[in-house]
């Protein structure tokens, strides 16, 4: 039998909470900036002092796989491009960010702007999953229509060289058999000659 768990915080606990939320909150702040501050190394091009690439720079500065370093850098353009709406919160962490990553700028914000809308009627909270399937939606809705094709006609089968081939095969199989001295029935032979007619 498990521990009972109260609903309810003592006032130890929801100070601890306070405390936690607080360094997941500057984290999160921290880990835009870092996006921040990477994007401005790769735009202007800091890197190339030392560096053949900006990749070769964030692996050897901080370990960084080339991955991270250019989802960072991705999370940081989604979040510049997002703050020129007008009166619209951003995403709140690089989870939501990540999923508009791959679109371009105008199809963020429409996405966005979905995604806040949605989460204004229902009252639910955004998350990456909610972002995810909106950035899914607006892709099924910009497939462009293709007209269905048509299966290509099979090629002309030539029905007289099939069986040319067929008689050729048999007659050959026939004398195999007679050469190496296996009996066969006559009326196997008549039944595979008519199915080839």
């Amino acid at each position: 039998m498990g521990l009972a768990v109260s609903d309810k915080l003592d006032v130890v606990e929801n100070k601890r909470l306070r405390k936690l939320v607080k360094i997941v909150d500057d984290g999160m702040e921290s880990v835009r900036k870092v996006g921040d501050a990477l994007l401005e190394i790769q735009e202007t091009k800091l890197w190339r002092g030392k560096h053949k690439s900006f990749h070769a720079f964030c692996k050897e500065r901080w370990g960084y796989k080339k991955a991270y370093a250019y989802e960072l850098t991705g999370n940081a353009q989604v979040r510049d491009n997002l703050s020129t709406i007008v009166d619209s919160p951003l995403p709140e962490n690089e989870s939501q960010t990540s999923e508009l990553s791959g679109l371009e700028p105008e199809e963020q914000k429409a996405v966005w702007g979905d995604v806040l809308d949605d989460a204004k009627e229902t009252g639910e909270p955004i998350t990456a999953a909610t972002v995810k399937a909106k950035v899914e939606h607006h892709a099924a809705i910009d497939e462009p229509y293709e007209e269905p094709t048509e299966a290509p006609e099979p090629p002309e089968i030539d029905r007289k060289a099939i069986v040319k081939k067929g008689r050729k095969a048999l007659g050959e199989l026939v004398r195999a058999l007679d050469d190496l001295g296996i009996e066969w029935k006559a009326y196997r032979l008549d039944i595979l000659k008519a199915e080839l007619k």
